[in-house]
């Protein structure tokens, strides 16, 4: 169920179709009650969306396709901590 509703959003913010997402699309939806909502669910604070963007963007790309966004959020869905560890990894 969280992972149709990954694929969902990725959708909807993808607002010029182009496959992708860049952080600054991803940015536009952080007031939007069903991120906060996704986030909430993952357990990850909005506020952090940049650093999530970040750890997820595994090709360093600057933007996430559907696979690096749903397979990434998945891997990191548990506590905010996960996230903290995943940020530490990477430093």
């Amino acid at each position: 169920q969280l992972f149709q509703g990954l694929s969902t959003f990725f959708y909807e913010v993808d607002t010029d179709c182009s496959g992708t997402i860049t952080l600054e699309e991803l940015q536009e939806y952080l007031g939007n009650p069903e991120l906060v909502a996704t986030f909430y669910a993952l357990g990850v604070d909005v506020e952090d969306a940049p650093t999530l963007f970040g750890l997820l963007d595994v090709d360093n790309s600057q933007e996430l396709d559907i696979e690096e966004f749903v397979v990434g959020c998945m891997t990191l869905k548990g506590t905010a901590k996960a996230l903290d560890m995943e940020v530490l990894m990477k430093e």
